[in-house]
């Protein structure tokens, strides 16, 4: 049964994320299915836990404890819908996704509506139906938006923000990629775990999933590097495939909008649409989405700060 998790106070700002397991960690560390960057949240904190109809959070030994609807979560506490769970300083919502019920009594109500008016006149009784009717199809409406997750705020994972049909693959953690074992992978564990940080994150900043992708490119790089004729790990070789297809999606995305403005005559949004295609992208890539707005801006002679684009350096 899924259901969702808002962040309603915290460093984080406010953000929505969909979930559909039996079992939710939430933590500082970076392994965990919600990541809460909060210096006073413990590295793994509390944990959301399938409980048979429902849901419970259970605090994981942290050193602040978990806090539920302002009283400390001692054991397992039951969570039902607009409960406030406090990790740290940042505050969570949480919420069930459960409109079948609300079909089903909607359903009820329509019988029942239908049955109590036998008596009236027949005009008084197509009016009460057709409203019970109309009332009944908003219900299934609001019922199949549910259904299908529409939010207006972003999903943690699963999903795509480009909006290309390939679905994020399994992001392992670095002790199951490269085992303690082979020491000559060593090298290819701090980039792939710096990218599993950006990919995690790739809402937060413009070009942390540019910055996702080069890491995961690097990690490859340094396998080559230190283990000639290695196997790469098809894990890593899927997420570069999955970043690289994001970033050509985002290219066509940035570039048909600056295209738009082009073509209005909206000067000062050309010039601001190209240079936020380089926010998203600090460095070269396949798509080379950089190098065709560097062209743009220079043709406007237009030059790029000194030291780099907005502050990042430029790529090496």
């Amino acid at each position: 049964m899924p259901f969702e998790l808002v962040i309603a106070e915290g460093p984080a700002g406010a953000r929505s994320f969909r979930f559909d397991g039996r079992e939710v960690t939430i933590g500082r560390a970076a392994e965990n299915d919600l990541v809460v960057h909060d210096p006073r949240a413990s590295r793994v904190h509390a944990r959301i836990r399938e409980r048979g109809e429902g849901y419970a959070v259970l605090d994981d030994g942290s050193c602040n404890g978990t806090v539920l609807n302002e009283r400390p979560v001692r054991g397992a506490a039951r969570l039902r819908d607009g409960d406030r769970i406090r990790v740290g300083g940042t505050t969570l919502e949480f919420a069930s996704r459960r409109p079948a019920f609300a079909l089903v009594r909607a359903s009820k109500v329509l019988a029942a509506a239908i049955g109590g008016v036998r008596g009236w006149p027949l005009r008084l009784r197509v009016g009460a139906i057709v409203a019970g009717a109309t009332a009944f199809a908003l219900c299934v409406a609001i019922t199949v938006i549910a259904e299908h997750g529409v939010t207006a705020r972003p999903r943690l994972a699963p999903g795509n923000s480009g909006g290309n049909d390939m679905t994020l693959p399994d992001v392992p953690v670095p002790s199951e990629l490269f085992p303690d074992g082979l020491e000559e992978l060593r090298e290819a564990r701090e980039p792939y775990d710096r990218g599993r940080r950006k990919l995690e994150e790739r809402r937060i900043a413009p070009r942390n999933l540019y910055d996702a992708w080069r890491a995961f490119t690097a990690a490859t790089a340094a396998i080559e590097a230190t283990a000639p004729g290695a196997t790469i790990p098809a894990d890593l070789s899927r997420l570069i495939e999955w970043t690289q297809q994001e970033l050509e999606t985002e290219c066509k995305r940035l570039l048909i909008g600056a295209a738009r403005s082009e073509r209005y005559g909206q000067d000062g949004q050309v010039e601001a649409a190209y240079r936020e295609i380089l926010r998203h992208f600090p460095g070269d890539d396949a798509s080379g989405c950089r190098r065709k707005a560097q062209g743009v801006l220079a043709a406007v002679e237009t030059p790029a700060p000194a030291g780099g684009v907005f502050g990042y350096p430029e790529a090496r």
